[in-house]
């Protein structure tokens, strides 16, 4: 029996050690907020450093023209490379057209007679040749790519920030919104422990109201985030954009830059977001990567260990307890292959029962399927209370002992909280969390 026990904590710890925490879908951003927001697109690097590309849409809510924007970016040391004022590029759309004569017949022909007949012509005409269109009325619309300036701002280097007054190329009317793309480094932002890296990244301060930040962050190939269900790789089109935009000296229209800036507000990675800031407020997101998974998880498989533990210490000073019993010999076996074959019953009818009751509307009529999921319902639940007390109650009566019962009870309940965890470790370690809710909903 202690062979048994020892070899089934091996393997929960197994699995437990490749297993990935499990989180929520990232959320998507909302681009339907009125008022100023911030969307950031965070890269961390082997060496505890941040690449950090920043969409910041500016609000001006007062009644006079803003031209200036003051932004604080914390970090000891930052380093701007682009920054950028995002403008739509206006062009002229045809809304009226009208077709005209390019082309005339050098030759007249007659186009009107009088009343002498053929010969009587009072009327003559060069007739057209070809026709073409041309545009009469214009209207002035919003078109693809935005067109991107260039910025030359002033820096104040604090102790803990950076401090710039942008002077933004062309003013932001009142009530109206304007763009600014900003890409940084930002170094010392996580600092490296056991082989692990602890980040804090923290958003950049304005004297605005805030609507929405979103921050996603994703890591160096090679590296696992800690709350990421999957690697996700970089895609490093958004870094040769904003490189190519260093070289930018006048205002130009750019696809690449166009795309990189929509791609910020929906990047992949990490989420993490918030709403409602005030001014000069910050958001910071802090987490932890690694090269090791085992390592990220390090806590977990601790805590994991711990509750396994003391599940199995406690089965076995119930075993020992149970054979010091003076009943008949087979009691301690009756109680835990009772409690072993009902918890595995319930495991797959479990399983079974949720994979019909989906897919039952899809197997038949619906009018027939409201009548028939009651009714599997009420069985279901006959079903599974026969399983979980129908040993306990088969072992008390076979041994004459009500205390052997009881024991069935809870060796049942114990073997469906082991089957539960190694089930959960397996899927996570294996597909995900993701997997882990398909799989067990099916």
């Amino acid at each position: 029996m202690r062979t048994i026990l020892i070899l089934l904590l091996a393997l929960v710890l197994t699995f437990q050690v490749s297993a990935l925490e499990i989180m929520p879908m990232p959320p998507y951003p909302d681009r339907t907020g009125f008022g100023s927001n911030q969307w950031y697109s965070v890269f961390l690097d082997g060496e505890g450093e941040a690449l950090i590309a920043a969409k910041l849409q500016v609000y001006n809510a007062g009644q006079d023209p803003i031209d200036t924007v003051t932004l604080e970016i914390p970090g000891a040391s930052v380093r701007i490379m682009v920054l950028l004022q995002e403008l739509p590029t206006k062009q002229q759309q045809c809304v009226q057209q009208e077709t005209y004569c390019a082309a005339y017949s050098p030759e007249s022909v007659c186009t009107a007679w009088g009343p002498g007949g053929a010969g009587d012509c009072v009327k003559f005409e060069k007739p057209c040749m070809r026709q073409e269109q041309r545009c009469v009325q214009h209207q002035e619309t919003v078109g693809y790519p935005y067109t991107y300036v260039p910025i030359n701002s002033p820096k104040e280097t604090l102790s803990q920030s950076t401090k710039m007054t942008v002077p933004l190329a062309h003013k932001i009317d009142a009530q109206q919104q304007g763009t600014l793309l900003i890409y940084y480094k930002a170094a010392d932002v996580a600092e490296k422990s056991l082989g692990v890296w602890t980040f804090d990244v923290e958003t950049l301060k304005w004297g605005l109201d805030t609507n929405q930040v979103r921050v996603a962050v994703n890591v160096e190939p090679g590296f696992f985030l800690k709350g990421q269900n999957a690697e996700v790789e970089y895609r490093p089109a958004m870094v040769g954009a904003f490189a190519a935009a260093k070289e930018m000296t006048v205002a130009a229209p750019s696809p690449e830059l166009s795309d990189a800036s929509n791609r910020i507000m929906y990047e992949q990675g990490w989420v993490r977001e918030t709403r409602g800031l005030d001014p000069w407020e910050s958001f910071r997101v802090q987490g932890a990567y690694s090269k090791s998974r085992f390592l990220l998880q390090k806590t977990a498989v601790f805590i994991t260990l711990l509750v396994i533990a003391g599940l199995l210490a406690g089965g076995i000073f119930g075993v020992r307890r149970l054979m010091r019993w003076r009943v008949q010999t087979n009691t301690p076996s009756l109680v835990i292959v009772g409690g072993l074959v009902s918890s595995v019953v319930l495991m797959v009818s479990w399983w079974l029962i949720v994979f019909v009751m989906k897919n039952l509307s899809r197997w038949m009529n619906y009018r027939y399927s409201e009548l028939v999921i009651p009714i599997a319902l009420l069985a279901s639940i006959v079903w599974f209370l026969v399983w979980m007390f129908g040993p306990a109650v088969f072992v008390g009566a076979k041994t004459e002992n009500m205390i052997a019962g009881i024991l069935t009870l809870v060796c049942t309940i114990g073997w469906l909280v082991l089957l539960l965890i190694g089930v959960v470790i397996v899927l996570s370690a294996t597909m995900g969390s993701s997997g882990i809710y398909g799989a067990l909903s099916l």
